[in-house]
């Protein structure tokens, strides 16, 4: 009997023993599972975790530039954008070009070779010549290297004091002093006509130069047209034998102000560009950039403070910020 008693006692602190161990084993299971769960979630909260810009990444597009709040002359908003990654050199070569021609109709940066392109508001390189279209570039090279080149034909070289001993022959205006030039006819070797150029200075002709090949064929002309006494149009047009537009220049004011400028090149492409200009109580807040598809490529916006410019803003065709000037 006492042994019978001593073997269920045996039996039982076993299975007790076994069911101990069982609840141990499955606990120890759900405890790793529980670690495993945690550590998966941190993984993801990590993974997810937004880190914020460092202060160099949030700044990175704002510079401090000149934006010429000063400057007496025109210079267009994409070309501020320029200078402002230029070297303090070159900046020093376009601002010395500007004083020179009072102004800048456009400037645009080659950025693979570094070279400036810029047409000017006023030739900066005199040749003592007759006005014909009044257009002069500059090619300005990333060692500060500066080329003139004129639009379309500017006569011989100081015409105005020699004009007495050139045998082509001139017509003048003498009510006027100096005497203005009215007709040109240059001729060749043979004294057959070349060319022929005529002027006009009555403010109701819009054509104000034009010149012709010895077929009668237009080489360039130029044209101002004043539309309701206050938008007023300047254009220069120059063809190729073919009669085909080769290069344009169209200038369009409302009241002092550029409202639309056009530049077009048949050969240089890359150099297209229409600017759209836009004012508000007197100051120009905005400019639209445009290729020669017309589709708008980027934007310029500008802020104030007491009427001078203090911000500029270059942002890309859908809105977004490329780059921010802030006044030095």
């Amino acid at each position: 009997m006492a042994n019978k008693r001593i073997f269920l006692g045996i039996g039982a602190l076993c299975l007790l023993a076994v069911a101990i161990g069982i609840f141990l084993i499955e606990h120890d299971i759900e405890s790793k599972k529980i670690v495993e769960n945690d550590t998966t979630q941190q993984k993801q909260i990590e993974t997810t975790k937004i880190t914020p810009p460092s202060e160099t990444e949030a700044e990175k597009h704002t510079i401090a530039c000149d934006l010429y709040s000063n400057s007496p002359y025109y210079i267009p908003f994409s070309a501020i954008s320029e200078i402002a990654q230029l070297s303090p050199t070159n900046k020093d070569i376009l601002d010395m070009l500007l004083e020179n021609a009072q102004g800048f109709y456009f400037l645009k940066q080659n950025k693979a070779t570094g070279e400036i392109f810029i047409l000017l508001q006023n030739p900066a390189k005199i040749n003592n010549n007759y006005i014909r279209h009044g257009l002069q570039t500059a090619d300005i090279t990333k060692d500060g290297h500066i080329s003139y080149s004129n639009i379309g034909y500017t006569g011989e070289e100081n015409e105005i004091d020699n004009v007495e001993n050139i045998t082509d022959h001139w017509e003048f205006d003498s009510s006027i002093e100096p005497n203005r030039p009215l007709k040109h006819t240059i001729y060749d070797k043979s004294k057959k006509v070349m060319f022929e150029e005529n002027w006009n200075y009555n403010e109701t002709e819009p054509i104000k130069y034009l010149m012709k090949d010895s077929k009668g064929n237009i080489i360039s002309i130029f044209k101002e047209t004043i539309d309701n006494n206050s938008n007023y149009r300047r254009e220069h047009i120059f063809y190729n034998s073919e009669g085909n537009i080769t290069k344009s220049i169209t200038i369009n004011y409302e009241g002092a102000d550029i409202k639309w400028f056009t530049y077009f090149d048949s050969e240089n492409s890359d150099k297209n560009i229409t600017i759209e200009s836009i004012y508000e109580n007197g100051l120009k807040i905005e400019e639209k950039i445009y290729n020669q598809e017309f589709k708008q490529i980027n934007s310029l916006k500008a802020t104030y403070t007491d009427g001078e410019k203090r911000e500029m803003f270059l942002l890309d065709s859908e809105g977004q910020e490329i780059e921010h000037c802030i006044a030095r």
